[in-house]
């Protein structure tokens, strides 16, 4: 029994031997070679460092390793011209060289990460304007699109924008061949022209310059936006639901066909609506201009439209209504209306706080037109109107 616990000890002792031999041969530190064996970059035999060919983000981050690339930076435009890390002192300037932050009270003072993009090709092309509007698809970021071309949007089916997210467009934005495009929760500081386009949704968006929407668009909504300078509109079926706009000359000039603005507010100096639109209806809004101001200017071309259940404040040239065709202007708060050289002509049941001055219509139908109690300064003045019915307009046969 003895001579068998030898025999196995000495096994034992050999193949431990023989153990050792292996993992010292194996040990760099006994002057072996390893036989790495990696994990998240580290050896686990010997804690060798598994050698790196780093690629960097634009944070200066690697996106293999996550080693942090050491750089003497050099900003040029808000952005390392070494290793593209974003300038954290970078102060976006805009127009007059007033800090973005003063744009507008959209913006908030703590602006999102500046991230330069430069696009100087031909805008009449699709792709650099995909390139371009494909960047700026995350949330909370500001970018900005320099040279005299502006950037244009011409894909189909995609949206763009999110919460936070500022564009400085110095040559403004084109939409154009494009449809089922939606912009929303985005800043835009640029003039905005939508051509040839159908299908073009703004969503919550803020817009700091004036909108022109081409005869040949189709289908234009904006909803819940706000835009600080003028719509122009000859397009068809140009939707403005509560919308805010300030303006300095006039907030909405509309030849188009179809437009329904409803819900908005109008703020500013100038004229709040002029329209030769057809089909148009303008209702349940709310406009303040100042005295020199008109609240809804309805000239030559309006057709077939309608200005119902707004409310026109500071001024006392509430409304224009000038060479239109079977068009009506009902329910509305207002001051003072003049109507001249109108056919098919209805103003009917508004409350105003001053005078009708009726001149020259044909088919002019003003009833139940509500005025305070002051025959001098607030009444219903006729001159020269035919086939003529109202509570204040005489001759209520006529039109028969």
């Amino acid at each position: 029994m003895k001579t068998n616990r030898t025999h196995a000890g000495k096994a034992l002792l050999a193949l431990a031997l023989c153990l050792c031999t292996l993992l010292l041969c194996a040990c760099p530190a006994s002057g072996g070679a390893c036989t790495h064996s990696y994990e998240d970059g580290v050896c686990t035999l010997c804690g060798d460092i598994l050698p790196c060919e780093h690629t960097y983000g634009t944070d200066g981050v690697c996106t293999k390793c996550g080693a942090t690339q050491n750089c003497a930076h050099t900003y040029e435009n808000g952005v390392c011209t070494k290793c593209g890390a974003a300038d954290p002192d970078y102060e976006v300037i805009y127009g007059d060289g007033a800090a973005i932050e003063n744009a507008g009270d959209a913006l908030a003072a703590d602006a999102p990460v500046f991230t330069p993009v430069t696009y100087d090709g031909d805008a009449a092309t699709a792709t650099p304007g995909a390139i371009f509007f494909r960047s700026f698809k995350a949330d909370g970021k500001v970018y900005r699109l320099t040279g005299d071309k502006p950037a244009p949007i011409n894909e189909n089916d995609e949206t763009y924008g999110g919460k936070n997210t500022v564009l400085l467009l110095d040559a403004g934005m084109k939409i154009d061949g494009g449809s089922n495009i939606t912009l929303r929760d985005t800043v835009i500081v640029g003039d905005i022209a939508i051509l040839a386009s159908s299908g073009i949704s703004f969503e919550n968006v803020q817009i700091f310059g004036n909108v022109t929407v081409d005869a040949a668009a189709a289908d234009v909504c904006f909803s819940s936006c706000r835009i600080e300078g003028g719509i122009t509109n000859k397009g068809t079926n140009v939707a403005l639901k509560d919308c805010y706009l300030k303006f300095t000359e006039t907030g909405l000039a509309d030849s188009g066909k179809g437009t329904v603005v409803i819900g908005s507010r109008f703020e500013g100096s100038g004229t709040a609506i002029k329209t030769a639109a057809t089909g148009a209806s303008y209702t349940y809004n709310t406009i303040t201009v100042n005295a020199e101001g008109i609240g809804v200017a309805m000239e030559k071309g309006t057709t077939n439209s309608v200005a119902g259940m707004n409310i026109i404040r500071g001024t006392q040239t509430s409304a224009t209504i000038n060479e239109v065709y079977n068009t009506s202007f009902v329910r509305n708060s207002v001051i003072s209306v003049t109507a001249a050289n109108n056919h098919a002509l209805y103003v009917i049941d508004n409350a105003m706080g001053g005078r009708l001055t009726a001149t020259d219509n044909n088919y002019l139908l003003a009833d139940g037109n509500a005025f305070p109690e002051d025959g001098k300064s607030h009444a219903a003045v006729q001159t020269g109107n035919t086939n003529t019915n109202g509570d204040t307009l005489m001759d209520v046969d006529a039109r028969l």
